[in-house]
């Protein structure tokens, strides 16, 4: 599934979505790709939570999507889990990092992760629970077309 409607950097390409309103205003045709996009993998998650399978819904911590009604409601669900996590404390690192030139540098990518698996708590990581280390903005592409996300 394509995140791409739901962060905020579509601030800057005139989104219709708001914290009040994630799911737009439905007058653009990438935001309802997107509404359908996720409306799919919520009613695979419901029926992950009915029969008891594990699931993992991952979304930038700013993201819109945890303000839709549904992800919030399922957040408040007996054996649901938010974890929150910073990429970099993983090792993320930008699509061209070069280690000889730049040393340790890494794209923070702050992180949530809504599951009922009890075995992902483990992944909760922040950036300062690792060493020390530099962060480059996830903007746009690299200079070799790699995009930063």
């Amino acid at each position: 599934m394509s995140c791409s409607t739901w962060g905020t950097f579509q601030n800057l390409n005139h989104t219709t979505r708001t914290r009040e309103q994630p799911q737009g205003d439905g007058s653009l045709e990438r935001e309802l790709a997107g509404n359908l996009e996720m409306a799919i993998a919520l009613w695979i998650m419901y029926f992950c939570m009915k029969y008891g399978v594990f699931f993992s819904f991952e979304h930038p911590k700013p993201s819109r999507a945890w303000f839709l009604p549904f992800v919030e409601i399922l957040k408040t669900l007996q054996g649901i889990l938010t974890l929150e996590l910073d990429q970099c404390a993983w090792g993320k690192r930008p699509g061209d990092w070069d280690p000889v030139r730049e040393g340790d540098v890494r794209t923070k990518k702050a992180t949530t992760i809504l599951t009922n698996n009890p075995y992902l708590k483990r992944i909760e990581k922040k950036c300062a629970d690792v060493t020390a280390h530099e962060h480059r903005a996830i903007e746009g592409t690299s200079g070799t077309g790699v995009p930063r996300s």
